[in-house]
């Protein structure tokens, strides 16, 4: 794989060549395949330009996602990379899920709520002044939204 001639290609810059590099290593081959087969895919998110939709695939379609929040939380880092835990983002990734996980509107809109739940809880507690403030946020929204 000539990644920088993929990287030509599809337009991407060297921040996001590195990137995908840094964090896919020799598996970068199924991001560039994903992005081959549906050109779409090698765009990046609306409102997280740091990742391309295919690495939003990929977490599911190889890494097992089943969940926005785990998309968003751990098999990418957009909560913690982009403004408002990555609200700009949430509709395009939880499209791309929906399409994937065979969701219905209904799913997808429940996902997206919990996401927002959690994510919102994640941003309070990131602002309290000790760590037990900060557990009685999230073990308050835990029994709301349970962690996966």
């Amino acid at each position: 794989l000539e990644l920088a001639a993929v990287s030509e290609r599809f337009a991407w810059d060297a921040r996001l060549t590195d990137h995908l590099m840094h964090r896919y290593g020799a598996n970068v081959r199924d991001i560039v395949a994903m992005c081959e087969a549906d050109p779409a895919m090698a765009q990046v998110v609306d409102g997280a330009d740091a990742y391309l939709r295919a690495e939003v695939l990929y977490a599911i379609t190889h890494e097992g996602a089943l969940h926005l929040d785990d998309v968003m939380m751990r098999r990418t880092r957009i909560v913690y990379e982009f403004v408002n835990e990555g609200a700009a983002a949430i509709d395009e990734i939880a499209a791309i899920a929906a399409s994937a996980l065979g969701w219905t509107p209904e799913q997808a809109a429940h996902e997206t709520a919990l996401y927002r739940t959690r994510s919102a809880a994640e941003a309070r507690a990131a602002l309290q002044p000790d760590d037990a403030s900060a557990a009685d946020i999230r073990e308050a929204v835990a029994e709301i939204v349970p962690w996966r």
